[in-house]
């Protein structure tokens, strides 16, 4: 019985507080996991996120994640004044340019 109680708790510690689900309207919120989605959590937090969201997102992941995932994601893939926000805040010196799909022929 208490490891089926330490599993749901475990479980209830991955998930994202409630007061967050309108950051991510299109995505399945109650399937969302702190740690397994931490890449879309942090982007949408930084895109859409208040002061407490963004708090609660320095004690989680702290700066050092933050600025790694940051880091490999393309400029165009987030609103154009997160990247200077990223240079500044999270000394973000590059990001890398989306890759190109090449085009079939007809």
């Amino acid at each position: 019985m208490k490891k089926i109680k330490k599993m749901k708790n475990t479980a209830q510690k991955q998930r994202l507080p409630e007061s967050f689900r309108p950051m991510f309207w299109s995505y399945p919120f109650r399937d969302l996991n702190k740690d397994e989605d931490a890449s879309l959590i942090i982007k949408q937090i930084l895109s859409y996120g208040d002061l407490f969201q963004w708090k609660w997102m320095m004690r989680q992941y702290g700066t050092r994640k933050i600025k790694g995932i940051l880091s490999r994601t393309p400029k165009t893939a987030v609103r154009p004044s997160l990247v200077e926000l990223s240079k500044t805040v999270f000394n973000v010196t590059s990001m890398p340019h989306a890759r190109r799909v090449p085009h079939g022929r007809s």
